[in-house]
């Protein structure tokens, strides 16, 4: 389906079509578009192709998100429940015009770092594979994206900030 839907986008009428389908459906573009990395797997990189309980949960964690109240996922390891909440906010600022995130995790490296373990570096990950026709005008600084298409903006903080210690 991929390979098909990238040669048929090769014409610019269809990748308008295509964008305008991704930015209505979260679930189109993750499974048309979005990888993953497993280092577990035989094969590191992988697409990400979302079972109907990723499905699901992706559906709750954006609701949650665009109504701005609290989701406590309780979850399994190797479930993808990191990548979930990082693409669903990766495509709000993707997509959605003036979206505003804040990415948090205990510490600074695991929210902007070099391991695959950190948020951004999975955001980054997202990046690497889109077509080129897809990725959107954007500006990328330490623990911050700034999307010029869309003027939406994912800013990262340790949790454990000098603000917080007080």
């Amino acid at each position: 389906f991929r390979t098909r839907l990238l040669d048929e986008c090769r014409d610019r009428k269809t990748r308008k079509t295509v964008k305008s389908y991704c930015k209505q459906d979260l679930l189109f573009y993750v499974n048309a578009f979005v990888w993953t990395y497993s280092p577990k797997s035989r094969h590191k990189v992988l697409p990400f192709i979302t079972y109907p309980f990723q499905d699901d949960a992706l559906l709750v964690i954006l609701d949650h998100i665009e109504r701005q109240i609290p989701l406590v996922i309780e979850k399994s390891r190797d479930v993808g429940a990191s990548w979930m909440c990082v693409i669903a906010d990766e495509w709000l600022w993707h997509f959605h015009p003036w979206t505003q995130s804040l990415m948090i995790s205990r510490e600074g490296e695991l929210v902007d770092g070099k391991s695959p373990d950190a948020l951004f570096w999975k955001i980054d990950f997202i990046h690497r594979f889109l077509p080129n026709w897809l990725k959107p005008r954007m500006d990328r600084t330490k623990r911050y994206f700034e999307n010029h298409d869309s003027n939406s903006t994912i800013t990262g903080s340790p949790y454990w900030s000098s603000a917080n210690r007080q």
